[in-house]
């Protein structure tokens, strides 16, 4: 399998995703998005992106990590769910006790800080 790399703007890419995609998936081949001349992201092959364990926090300990109520973490979590519905933001199975992916939790703690 060669590897090669690749430049393209984003206006072409946009027009060229399917094909970009075949590359990297058949022939290794990265190919860097460009905007105003500066690499800004890259479709790579699957299996050049490291596998990491799917992690998780509870709401309550986020809550306590962040000095703030649990409601406050519930409610934003709520709000990730209606977002983006194929995302598994929430385990609903047990209301009392909350999962949430690293995912989650990382974009809970922005806006929390943030706020």
């Amino acid at each position: 399998m060669v590897v090669s790399e690749n430049e393209i703007g984003l206006r072409e890419a946009r027009t060229q995703l399917g094909e970009i995609a075949n590359r990297a998936h058949l022939t290794g081949q990265v190919t860097y998005l460009m905007r105003n001349g500066r690499r800004i992201a890259a479709v790579v092959p699957v299996n050049r992106v490291a596998k990491e364990p799917t992690m998780t926090i509870t709401v309550t300990d986020l809550a306590q990590e962040l000095n703030v109520s649990r409601d406050d973490v519930l409610a934003l979590a709520d709000q990730l769910t209606t977002l983006d519905s194929s995302e598994d933001v929430v385990d609903s199975e047990d209301r009392f006790e909350v999962t949430l992916t690293a995912e989650a939790a990382a974009v809970i703690r922005d806006q929390l800080r943030n706020a």
